[in-house]
């Protein structure tokens, strides 16, 4: 039987792929609690819960950029600084509320609410032109024109909308019917752009963008020296089975087979394309485990006494390189070629 306890990876961990793999979800799951908590605040009155509440609303702008970003940018999840804007966004609209009844005052309090209000301020009008900016960043003559009419959609319907709820009605003059209505029109603006997000959410799950192409690697001339050198490696390693060793390090290797370090590495990482000496020893270690959890003997084997026969000294990263070989963790691996036996 596997250990659970050491097949799971820690919450972090946890929260990091679910981050980087259903990034679109989770941002566009986050925009529509943050409105729908707005929408909540303004119709009803729930006393102390009420603070809670506006809260999760107060960066409703700062998902609303978040969400462009995951629907116009293919790669939105390997930044981290729009995270950081959008806490902004968040801390400072905690102090606004636990200070609002300072606006005015003298001392620290007083200035502590000038400060985050008008941080607040800067942050809430960055985000909200940031949004028309990923829509339109990425426009270009050779898009599809579904895609092309789903940007010129997508913007027109935000512009309707922002334009509506901040600066007609902020500029309404006082009395007037739309400064009378001013709360129950933003709620009703609310609520379309929840419609329009989940218009958008749906069109970009069902046309998901290119991911951008890696780098490709620069060719290098090859001598038969080089070559003969990389033969050597490979065929030490697999005549020798060193990579079972979990202490095995480029000088120990390079000492066994009576070459220099650096020659080693540079055939590495020129010959045989590899990043660096470990990646090509994790490799052989995960061609090992594969075999041995396809084979019956090793069936009642605990993954973590397969990561320790092939070499690795833990099961963390016995688990991060064979799911970066194969896609799948060691356990899938093992229980898709178990239902696949006759």
């Amino acid at each position: 039987m596997d250990q659970p306890s050491l097949e799971s990876p820690n919450a972090p961990r946890r929260w990091l792929r679910l981050w980087t793999s259903h990034h679109l979800d989770v941002v566009a799951g986050a925009f529509w609690l943050s409105v729908t908590s707005y929408l909540i605040s303004s119709a009803w009155d729930f006393g102390v819960l009420d603070v809670l509440i506006g809260l999760a609303g107060t960066a409703s702008c700062g998902f609303s950029w978040l969400l462009a970003r995951a629907l116009f940018r293919s790669d939105a999840e390997r930044e981290t600084w729009p995270l950081l804007i959008v806490g902004g966004l968040i801390a400072t609209g905690v102090l606004l509320d636990l200070y609002d009844d300072s606006r005015g005052t003298p001392g620290l309090a007083g200035y502590i609410f000038g400060t985050a209000s008008s941080v607040h301020s800067l942050l809430s009008s960055t985000v909200l032109l940031l949004t028309f900016v990923e829509a339109c960043l990425g426009y270009r003559p050779d898009l599809r024109m579904r895609e092309k009419r789903f940007r010129i959609f997508f913007v027109a319907g935000y512009s309707s909308l922002l334009g509506v709820a901040v600066l007609w009605l902020n500029g309404a003059p006082e009395g007037s019917w739309a400064e009378q209505a001013s709360a129950q029109i933003k709620m009703l603006c609310a609520i379309l752009a929840i419609g329009l997000s989940i218009w958008a959410w749906q069109f970009r799950r069902l046309s998901p963008l290119p991911r951008p192409k890696r780098r490709q690697r620069r060719t290098i001339n090859v001598s038969s020296e080089d070559q003969a050198l990389a033969d050597r490696i490979l065929q030490q390693l697999e005549r020798e089975r060193l990579y079972l060793e979990p202490e095995l390090k480029i000088a120990d290797f390079s000492r066994r087979i009576g070459e220099t370090s650096h020659r080693v590495s540079a055939s590495i990482t020129g010959v045989l394309g590899f990043p660096n000496f470990n990646a090509l020893i994790n490799q052989f270690r995960i061609n090992a485990a594969k075999q041995e959890l396809q084979s019956l003997e090793a069936r009642e084997k605990s993954i973590l006494a397969i990561a320790l026969d092939v070499g690795f000294s833990s099961i963390g990263p016995f688990n991060r390189a064979f799911k970066r070989e194969t896609g799948i963790t060691p356990s899938d691996f093992r229980n898709k070629h178990a239902l696949s036996e006759p």
